[in-house]
This record gives C-alpha cells, sequence and structure tokens, in this order.
C-alpha cells in the first residue's frame, strides 16, 4: 500500500507545516500542480497538511497519522472513486471532516459524497479564499 507524502515539492518528510496545535488536513489528489496549489493555500491559512495521490495512500495516511481533521478529496482518483473512498476514510475514522473537491458537475460521485455526508464541496477551479473558507467552516463545524 502506498505512504501519504507531505512536502512543498513532494519528498516523503510528513506533514507540512510546523505550527503545533494547527489542524491537519489530509490533501487527496492525483495531481501534483493541484496539490501544490491546495498545499501553498492551507499553509496561508495556518492549516498543516499531508498529501496522498491515490485512494490507497489516502487510507494508509488517515490510519497513520490520528491527528488529520479534515480530507479535501478530490472526488475522481485512478484506483478508486471518490464516494468508496469517502466511506472507506469514514470507516477508518468515522469523525474525520470531508470537504469534497470536484472539477467535474455537482452530480455522479461528488453527489453522492454529499449526500452521504460530506462537509462540503468546492469546485475545481477554485478561488485561494474560497477554499480556505470552506475548509475553515468544516473545521469549525459549521459548514
Amino acid at each position: 500500500m502506498g505512504r501519504a507524502t507531505a512536502t512543498q515539492r513532494h519528498p516523503n518528510s510528513g506533514v507540512v507545516g510546523r505550527r503545533e496545535g494547527a489542524p491537519v488536513v489530509l490533501l487527496v489528489d492525483d495531481e501534483a500542480c493541484v496539490l501544490d496549489v491546495e498545499t501553498r493555500i492551507m499553509r496561508r491559512a495556518g492549516i498543516r497538511c499531508l498529501h496522498a495521490k491515490t485512494g490507497a495512500e489516502a487510507v494508509a495516511a488517515l490510519r497513520d497519522h490520528p491527528e488529520v481533521a479534515l480530507v479535501l478529496l478530490d472526488a475522481i482518483l485512478p484506483d478508486t472513486s471518490g464516494d468508496r473512498l469517502f466511506a472507506a476514510l469514514k470507516e477508518v475514522k468515522p469523525s474525520v471532516k470531508v470537504v469534497v473537491c470536484s472539477g467535474m458537475s455537482e452530480q455522479g460521485p461528488a453527489k453522492a459524497m454529499c449526500d452521504a455526508g460530506a462537509d462540503g464541496l468546492v469546485s475545481k477551479p477554485f478561488a485561494a479564499r474560497e477554499l480556505a473558507e470552506r475548509v475553515r467552516l468544516a473545521l469549525s463545524g459549521d459548514a
């Protein structure tokens, strides 16, 4: 099973950001450029990050890092559908918040995850402020 990666340029090095007590968000997307942008946005918002490029990496990261409070989940990944991964993540940690990030319409996998209890939806392309606010709202429970 793959390992989650987290860095500014994606070598394997753990959680990005060093602010003790800051929330940890697991960013799940198969596109490195999207992970880079999301990481910069989260770091500016004072949020620490982990990365996963596949569903298998995401599940492993959530198991290995109980401090993860929220998953920012791409709706479509190469090894699994977003709705299947959503269910697997909730099985590993039922309390984890999940915000779906989708470049597709709000139908299909994104809608299925929202219907299943996702804590928010962000459409790609997104504005930095919009993404940071959606994550903050989900972390606070006000999504």
